[in-house]
């Protein structure tokens, strides 16, 4: 196996050895350095990358108005079946706590990569799509407070340590089809303007979804829930679909659904808690579903109040 190093200002000492057989060898400084400030695309294909790849130190931050530093990555990049053996970082913090956090103007593809040690990409704003498909983060994932402007795919990732998404912003198109969390999944206050497909994925440990906005539909159809799912104080405005789940403990409390929400066909083994919710369009149909439905308060739909008796009564259970 042969081994390249490539530019120390751009990727900290980065080494990456070519696959046997690998086509396209490893560019040299200039190169690089030339690819970057020209705004050229990157492509690496079938490579391991041994140390930190610090994407703050690619160029000179830009000082924002709010005394963020920003840099700007002008680049398409694109890393597809590549393992990276050390950190992956968008973000660092200075002693005097001040934020350095990466914007990608174009395209930022990693298609079925290993992420071996801690990937932070905290704060990020991706302007172009986001493609993390079939990428496994074998330790910490962190996206809170990132902003996603185009559409952003972690279908088919696997999570074997925490992932973090709190306070993102998904502006359009989520697909999260197929994924695997081992550990536990973090979306509090997230926002998400477009359709958000979670369908088939399976959530091993906690998953926590409270106080989000989906403004559009959100699918979980076919999902394993096998420890607790919290969505309480949510607001799903338009459609929201969990058919023919498993699960152990879901909690719907206090949260406003705009739509009537599809819960059938579906197995609770623990409890269902939907105390407290609003349902703009008519009550939930509960047919079919197998657990214990808890309404600890009153539940409204259509600017009617319903004791738990009635709703269970119109709900069809």
């Amino acid at each position: 196996m042969r081994t390249a190093v490539l530019i120390a200002t751009i990727f900290t000492t980065l080494n990456i050895s070519c696959a046997t057989g690998q086509k396209n060898s490893a560019p040299n400084d200039t190169d690089m350095n030339n690819q970057l400030k020209n705004g050229t695309n990157i492509f690496f294909e079938n490579k391991t990358i041994n140390a930190d790849l610090n994407f703050t130190s690619l160029l000179q931050p830009v000082v924002e108005s709010n005394g963020i530093n920003r840099c700007y990555i002008n680049s398409a990049i694109t890393f597809k079946q590549c393992t990276f053996k050390g950190k992956l970082t968008g973000y660092v913090t200075d002693e005097s706590g001040k934020s350095t956090m990466t914007y990608f103007q174009k395209s930022v593809a990693f298609i079925d990569c290993i992420f071996e040690d801690d990937v932070n990409l905290r704060g990020a704003i991706f302007s172009a799509p986001a493609n993390f498909q079939g990428c496994s983060f074998v330790k910490k994932a962190d996206f809170q407070e990132s902003h996603f402007y185009s559409d952003a795919f972690f279908n088919e990732t696997k999570y074997r340590e925490e992932a973090y998404f709190q306070n993102a912003v998904f502006a359009k198109k989520l697909v999260f089809m197929n994924a695997r969390f081992e550990s536990n999944v973090y979306f509090q206050n997230a926002t998400f303007y477009f359709d958000s497909q979670f369908s088939n994925a399976e959530f091993q440990k906690y998953a926590d979804f409270t106080v989000c906005t989906f403004q559009m539909g959100v699918f979980f159809n076919y999902c394993k829930f096998q420890q607790q799912a919290i969505f309480n104080s949510s607001v799903f405005s338009k459609r929201f679909e969990m058919l023919k789940i498993t699960a152990n403990k879901v909690e719907l409390r206090k949260c406003y659904f705009g739509f009537v929400p599809k819960l059938m066909q579906s197995d609770f083994s623990e409890l269902l808690d939907i105390s407290g919710s609003h349902f703009a369009e008519g009550i939930p149909v509960l047919k079919d579903i197998t657990t214990k439905v808890l309404l600890s308060s009153e539940i409204t739909s259509c600017n009617k109040n319903y004791t738990s008796e009635e709703f269970l009564k119109a709900s069809g259970r």
